[in-house]
């Protein structure tokens, strides 16, 4: 959030959003349709895991990460590693 402020990036509320619980979510932002969640809720709404995004989610996971993929239009555009701090 910090960074975008420093860039002056311009969010807008999306037009459409639908949460399900445990998997991910659906929203419609400046017409385009952006999902995020984890490999199955993907999978389930057609989104192809490719070899390559396949072995960097393994990775991450075999570190102990959560991963959450991110896709914008019909292609996933990214992925998020998320782990607990150690204390």
């Amino acid at each position: 959030v910090l960074k975008g402020q420093q860039l002056e990036v311009t969010l807008s509320d999306p037009e459409e959003f639908i949460s399900t619980s445990g998997q991910g979510i659906e929203a419609k932002m400046n017409g385009l349709n952006v999902f995020v969640g984890n490999r199955k809720w993907m999978e389930k709404n057609q989104y192809t895991v490719t070899p390559e995004i396949d072995k960097k989610m393994q990775g991450f996971e075999d570190d102990g990460k959560t991963v959450v993929l991110a896709a914008i239009g019909k292609e996933i555009a990214g992925a998020i590693a998320i782990a607990d701090q150690l204390r």
